[in-house]
């Protein structure tokens, strides 16, 4: 099965994207919360019963609090990088807001600065190159339509995409 090909600007926002498929990582742009509840209902319906590893691309404090309000639920870790010509969203706060308000354990809250580098961590904890057990067997990668955009290609350019 090939994956569908994903513009350079991005997926609609709100809407799943599947960026590949082994393991799933799934794009969502979602810069406030009608976008982050749209992406949230698209996952029940979708992919209900998987646990996702969370990639956080958060520009600014209002969209990482709508990214948290509505995809924490489906999400086992989180791992909080900054989008694609961004500084991140400190680093202290977003885990600490993670931890106190959205229920996410200190072994599950992680941090990596740079996007592709993140999507490489999380990736290579899933198929077993770095010796985690991770309670997320697919990625769900949120933040930004350019994160987004941003991450399909790094994901072509990695040679994970399936073909």
């Amino acid at each position: 099965m090939s994956s569908p090909t994903i513009p350079t600007t991005g997926p609609p926002d709100g809407a799943l994207v599947v960026l590949a498929t082994t393991p799933l990582v799934l794009g969502a742009a979602v810069e406030d919360r009608v976008q982050g509840v749209a992406a949230a209902a698209q996952l029940v319906t979708e992919h209900a019963g998987v646990a996702f590893v969370g990639i956080v691309a958060a520009g600014d404090d209002d969209q990482l609090d709508a990214l948290l309000v509505t995809l924490a639920p489906h999400l086992a870790e989180v791992v909080f990088t900054a989008p694609p010509g961004q500084r991140a969203v400190d680093a202290g706060i977003a885990a600490l807001a993670a931890l106190e308000r959205y229920g996410f354990g200190q072994d599950f809250v992680f941090q990596v600065d740079e996007l592709t580098d993140a999507i490489r961590y999380v990736v290579d904890a899933l198929t077993g190159e770095l010796d985690f057990r991770w309670e997320g067997t697919a990625v769900l990668i949120a933040g930004t339509r350019d994160a987004i955009a941003a991450a399909a290609l790094a994901i072509v350019d990695e040679g994970r995409r399936d073909r």
